[in-house]
């Protein structure tokens, strides 16, 4: 099978779950925002946020070396897997501790501390299913995660839904996502004893060490992403702010309630880029061993044409439709994230213009380079929301996302340039000005009408005026057309 079909095989699997996953979570937080209000949406947000540094903190990029390590070489794909493993386990106990120990520290009431303990199952459960579908992505075989995932956010998100319109609360919701974490667990543990049976797994000291110098780099990165992307989440639930948007502020749980179903939307909306960087990484892992240069073409082939395809649009539709789709979905009380929600589309659209550049920086020598240019911009992000929140809240943590995305960007397009020894900025063409400007005089006009009527005219005028006037390049666009093929046939 040719690359660009394996790669397709692979994305079409991994968006169908991705799909299916996240219009299971926004249902989910539909559900919740209409029976439980915005304090609760907080309360959980902030449990989830919270632990999902923890269920980090329990990986440290051994999933990902898994991964990379046994596409190069699946010959050692049996002692790669019980030696990542068994560090794994590890660091889950080093995580359980430090949970511990912050929840003794940290003056949460009694029920939300409740909420933790019952999900810190999660943390052993994660790393087990992980580490047993880690052997089929490395093989890419994505149709084994993507079903089981599927499956998993089946029990989650539709058993929680269930419970919250059976009438019971976060807890019976928690209790629901800790055991089908525990159920499937004892599943992934069923499927690599029998679509491995055949393999001598073995603890090898001397491999384990390697594997756990090597990781450091991109446990870094990892620690950085998550950092980066949830810090604002974490601090708007600690920090009062809001004085200049309300009179005494917002209250810290409204702010994150609002504010995490603006990140829910995105996380829906941005569901192609993510499930296409998962399939590519076995696909760069073992290019970038071969051909970087092959690897730097393609990279800036496929971010130009996503960035036309994605991040624009975005950015010239989110101020038409925001406000009443947050309002719509999830009601009145979360129209607050209206002037987030058009922050964070200039932030997405930058990982548009950057989709895959996390998968070759994992497998570039450079990578341990990008993790301390990295911290600096987390140190910026966290300075700019101790700064912002405190007066804009919401806006300003939207704000601090944006300023440091821009930096963290421009961090990554320099670092790739030198591991291509060649320039990774690649320039949007000068020829789209004309279908962006006809796409918001259009999305302006029929936002008389209604904001879908805009949204949705103004996406047509946009796509139709790249198409009209060759704004994509014919061998990307062929490129992009052939791709679209493929996945549409697995």
């Amino acid at each position: 099978m040719s690359v660009i079909g394996r790669v397709a095989r692979n994305t079409s699997w991994t968006l169908a779950a991705s799909l299916w996953g996240k219009l299971a979570g926004a249902i989910f937080i539909i559900v919740a925002s209409r029976t439980l209000g915005v304090v609760e949406v907080g309360r959980f947000s902030t449990v989830q946020v919270v632990l999902f540094f923890f269920l980090f903190l329990a990986n440290l990029g051994f999933s990902q070396t898994a991964v990379r390590e046994i596409a190069k070489d699946r010959a050692r794909a049996d002692e790669i897997f019980v030696n990542v493993f068994t560090l794994r386990t590890i660091s889950a106990g080093l995580a359980l501790l430090v949970l511990a120990l912050f929840l003794v520290w940290h003056p949460y009431d009694g029920e939300m501390r409740l909420f933790f303990l019952i999900m810190a199952i999660t943390i052993p459960t994660t790393v087990i299913s992980d580490s047993a579908l880690g052997l089929f992505t490395a093989h890419e075989r994505l149709e084994v995660p993507a079903k089981v995932g599927s499956a998993l956010t089946l029990f989650t998100q539709v058993g929680g839904i269930t419970a919250l319109l059976a009438g019971f609360g976060l807890r019976e919701v928690f209790v629901v996502f800790a055991a089908s974490h525990l159920l499937f667990a004892a599943y992934n543990i069923h499927l690599v004893r029998r679509e491995f049976s055949g393999h001598r797994f073995h603890l090898d000291p001397t491999l384990a060490r390697e594997l756990l110098r090597d990781t450091l780099p991109l446990g870094l990165l990892i620690v950085m992403t998550i950092i980066h992307g949830k810090v604002d989440l974490l601090m708007l639930s600690k920090i009062p702010g809001g004085t200049s948007i309300e009179v005494g502020g917002i209250p810290e749980f409204v702010a994150v309630g609002c504010y995490a179903v603006g990140y829910k939307i995105f996380d829906s909306v941005a569901v192609v880029l993510f499930a296409l960087r998962a399939a590519l990484f076995p696909t760069i892992s073992a290019a970038m061993a071969e051909n970087s240069e092959r690897v730097r073409s393609a990279y800036m082939r496929f971010c130009s044409a996503i960035t036309l395809v994605y991040g624009l649009p975005l950015v010239l539709l989110a101020p038409f439709g925001a406000r009443w789709l947050l309002g719509t979905l999830f009601g009145d009380d979360f129209v607050l994230a209206t002037v987030p929600v058009i922050i964070l589309s200039f932030a997405y659209a930058l990982y548009a213009y950057n989709a895959i550049m996390i998968p070759i920086l994992i497998n570039s020598a450079r990578l341990m380079r990008f993790a301390g240019y990295g911290f600096v911009v987390i140190f910026l992000n966290i300075a700019l929301n101790a700064w912002w929140i405190p007066e804009y809240s919401l806006y300003g943590a939207a704000a601090a996302t944006l300023v440091s995305t821009i930096a963290m960007m421009i961090i990554k397009l320099r670092i790739l340039s030198g591991e291509f020894a060649a320039s990774a900025w690649f320039p949007v063409p000068g020829r789209v000005a004309l279908p962006a400007a006809l796409a918001l005089l259009c999305a302006m006009i029929l936002s008389a009408v209604h904001p879908v009527a805009a949204m949705v005219g103004g996406a047509l005028i946009y796509f139709a005026g790249l198409h009209f006037f060759g704004v994509m390049p014919p061998e990307d666009r062929a490129l992009l057309t052939r791709f679209i093929s493929r996945l549409r046939a697995s």
